[in-house]
């Protein structure tokens, strides 16, 4: 079986109809709330160190946490997985991918944390004679299986990178990589104080010398945190050896003094790496710019002028690295990833027009290939003209963003006078502009918006012209179809 064939095997082979699309909506909200979870879970297992039993709150919500854990491992055996960069539907494939990695792992947190649950339900219903050694085993069970739970933050990268994957844009990922390493930050300043009310919280330690041993949890939380805060700078570390007393409270003090010297080298680095990223991104742009100023500056060229041609720099400094990016694709990924890159790009604009909708629909190869080869995306800013009366057409246009406007007029020193009614059909017949609700629209201009298409007659016909003329109202794209490619595309095509 070629790799074409095994791409359409796997992509759109037998499935069941529950099976769900890794990359669906429904996928996305799944994973979204799975974050939510592990979040919860590592802000509340350093909480133990407190006495929290009596929560009610807690209690709720840990059910719900492993009642969304159970529902995860029945929807992972039947979420679609990639094998070697191709995607796999098939409900036995997907089992057997998921037995061999994730299943013994949840299994082996799952079922203690139910055993949790069970065993606070049962414990509450024994004898007061049999329930205080009981409460004190069941207390220190609870404790191991939820630090147990924090071997989910495993998963946290892998979900991460998936979410990821679905955002394009390069400054939200750089906005999400600076909010990671600030809540990074603050859970491990969260986990530090915890561990300094774990290591204070005995005869002699600084939680006794403050008398907050007694103290509600939100005091004692809130007074660990600042105590945490305190103690991070190497300058405190005189005054924390003398007034602390216990071994584990001195040791810990040195620890997190040198932790704090190590993490904030990291941090550092890290922001300021992604500083210069964003820099970079800005700089690329704004070198051409600032030279064009130099020169319109010593040339006295008027502002009008110097911002529309600024305007254009920008947008061809865009076109180039998209361009670029395009390249780099087609280049790294393989013929059949790209066509489905493309086609899904590039088809739901298409597909406005009724027969590439068909064709989508009868011949996917076809279509496929389409928009591979033959389709293109062109940018415009406001005010520019794309073509006009009289132009050799080479190319299909379908409107992608932005407003544009089309004209139909009468070419200059004409002895026939123009029939605006025979022009109306003419034009409705040949989609020169998307609708026609009167003839005068021939003469004021037709506005076009997404999805509307103009000059078709260039793909059935050996030559064609413009007969009327095109430009933006706002800046934006417009997706061609290459007549030539066309041709070429369709006199390949094995009926």
């Amino acid at each position: 079986m070629e790799g074409s064939q095994l791409l359409e095997f796997f992509s759109e082979g037998e499935r069941s109809r529950c099976t769900l699309h890794p990359s669906s909506r429904i996928k996305m909200l799944w994973d979204i709330l799975l974050l939510s979870f592990l979040c919860y879970d590592l802000v509340t297992v350093p909480l133990q160190v407190f006495d929290l039993q009596n929560v009610a709150a807690l209690r709720v919500m840990d059910i719900l946490v492993v009642t969304y854990w159970t529902v995860d491992v029945a929807l992972s055996f039947m979420t679609g997985v990639y094998v070697d960069g191709v995607l796999v539907m098939q409900t036995s494939t997907i089992a057997r991918q998921y037995f061999y990695s994730w299943f013994f792992f949840d299994f082996l947190v799952l079922v203690p944390e139910w055993v949790t649950i069970l065993s606070a339900d049962i414990g509450e219903d024994i004898p007061n004679s049999m329930s205080i050694m009981r409460a004190l085993r069941v207390r220190r069970f609870i404790r191991l299986v939820r630090l147990l739970k924090l071997l989910r933050i495993i998963k946290m990268s892998h979900v991460l990178e998936g979410l990821k994957s679905r955002i394009g844009t390069t400054s939200i990922l750089l906005a999400i990589s600076m909010g990671k390493l600030f809540l990074i930050t603050l859970m491990l300043v969260h986990d530090l104080a915890c561990l300094w009310f774990l290591v204070g919280n005995a005869e002699g330690g600084w939680v006794y010398a403050t008398g907050l041993q007694e103290r509600p949890f939100q005091e004692q939380y809130f007074r660990s945190f600042q105590w945490s805060l305190s103690r991070l700078h190497p300058s405190s570390m005189t005054q924390s050896m003398g007034f602390l007393t216990l071994w584990q409270e001195q040791a810990l003090a040195v620890l997190a003094v040198s932790g704090a010297m190590i993490f904030s080298s990291i941090f550092i680095s890290s922001i300021t790496n992604l500083m210069l990223d964003m820099k970079r991104m800005r700089d690329k742009k704004n070198q051409k710019i600032t030279a064009f100023r130099e020169y319109a500056a010593k040339r006295n060229i008027s502002t009008m002028l110097s911002v529309r041609l600024t305007r254009y720099l920008e947008r061809e400094h865009d076109n180039k690295m998209q361009q670029q990016t395009e390249q780099e694709l087609q280049e790294a990924l393989p013929q059949e990833l790209l066509k489905e890159l493309f086609h899904e790009a590039r088809s739901p604009i298409l597909s406005a027009h009724s027969f590439f909708e068909s064709l989508g629909e009868k011949h996917r190869r076809v279509e496929r290939d389409l928009c591979l080869r033959a389709v293109w995306e062109q940018y415009f800013m406001a005010d520019d003209r794309i073509f006009s009366e009289g132009d050799t057409c080479s190319s299909m246009y379908f409107v992608s963003r932005g407003d544009l406007s089309y004209t139909f007029s009468a070419k200059a020193g004409s002895a026939r006078p123009i029939d605006l009614k025979h022009l109306a059909k003419l034009a409705k017949r040949w989609k020169y502009v998307r609708s026609l609700s009167s003839p005068r629209a021939l003469e004021v201009g037709e506005q076009m918006k997404r999805g509307d298409w103009l000059s078709e007659p260039v793909l059935w016909l050996t030559r064609w012209e413009h007969m009327g003329g095109l430009w933006a109202n706002s800046d934006g794209s417009v997706i061609i179809i290459r007549a030539d490619a066309w041709h070429s595309l369709i006199s390949a095509v094995d009926y």
